[in-house]
């Protein structure tokens, strides 16, 4: 679970979520002693009280609706089902429900009579989400674009593996290239292309090596070239047929491994640095 947390719970969901918390917190305080005011209550519940109300209903409202979002989610992306709206509508809805209980059980009024109160606060807050909708729909559009172009580059890659191991066991020797699996019918042209960089002819770097019966977990076969993704990172294919997405900074911990020393120096070499 906290695996795929940190896989799809991105920075900017945690900024949205900052600013949601922030805009509920003064708009909520000051709409709930509002209503408390009108209702004569302002003696039973002070100002102070309105504060810790919002607050903790606040945390508990964007904590169980971002929890059932990011699950979904993570569900949805493992099944490869598009649960994004679903997760969206869930986890908006827990986070009403979960924060008119805090409200009511922190109120201690009648059941109608906290109807009452509440309402304006929780009417704001449908506001407030609603507005912020808006440039999170923008920002989902933009990643799960990305994420979709990670899922076929690991499936080319899956491929272009299953064609190594095939030409290797027909021939006895490793490919030098993959136009040869091309030309050999192992391989079809659009799986050497990365869906990040569509306009050149061959989207990946391959190092030519025996792939071994029993490979090791870490040492590189293949990676795509750092000028398709503007230098974000790269999707690279272990010789355990493990495909997998670096940032920066993690690429370049796995590539200064002494087993990927040979394929570093070539990667150099062929992207001209």
């Amino acid at each position: 679970m906290s695996l795929g947390l940190r896989e799809y719970l991105f920075t900017w969901h945690l900024l949205i979520i900052l600013v949601f918390f922030v805009g509920w917190l003064s708009v909520g305080t000051y709409l709930l002693r509002w209503m408390v005011c009108r209702r004569d209550l302002k003696s039973r519940i002070t100002a102070g009280k309105c504060f810790g109300i919002c607050m903790f209903s606040g945390m508990a409202g964007v904590a169980s609706g971002a929890v059932l979002f990011a699950l979904l989610y993570v569900i949805g992306s493992r099944a490869e089902v598009n649960l994004r709206i679903p997760a969206a509508v869930v986890g908006g809805l827990s986070l009403l429900a979960v924060n008119f209980l805090v409200i009511s059980a922190m109120l201690d009024l009648p059941a109608g009579a906290t109807f009452k109160v509440a309402s304006l606060p929780i009417a704001a807050i449908i506001i407030w989400g609603l507005a912020l909708a808006v440039p999170t729909a923008v920002i989902a559009y933009i990643t799960s674009q990305e994420n979709v172009k990670r899922r076929i580059c690991r499936k080319n890659l899956s491929y272009v593996y299953k064609a190594l191991k095939s030409y290797q066991d027909n021939f006895g020797r490793s490919a030098q290239g993959l136009g040869e699996l091309v030309e050999g019918n192992f391989l079809n042209e659009i799986n050497r292309k990365c869906p990040a960089a569509m306009d050149k002819e061959v989207g990946y770097f391959y190092f030519p090596i025996l792939i071994p019966p029993k490979p090791g977990s870490d040492q590189l076969l293949m990676c795509d070239f750092s000028s398709n993704r503007k230098a974000e990172g790269r999707m690279v294919l272990f010789t355990n047929n493990l495909a997998r997405w670096y940032s920066n900074e993690g690429f370049k911990r796995i590539v200064s491994l002494e087993q990927n020393t040979a394929f570093a120096e070539a990667l150099v070499e062929a992207e001209g640095r």
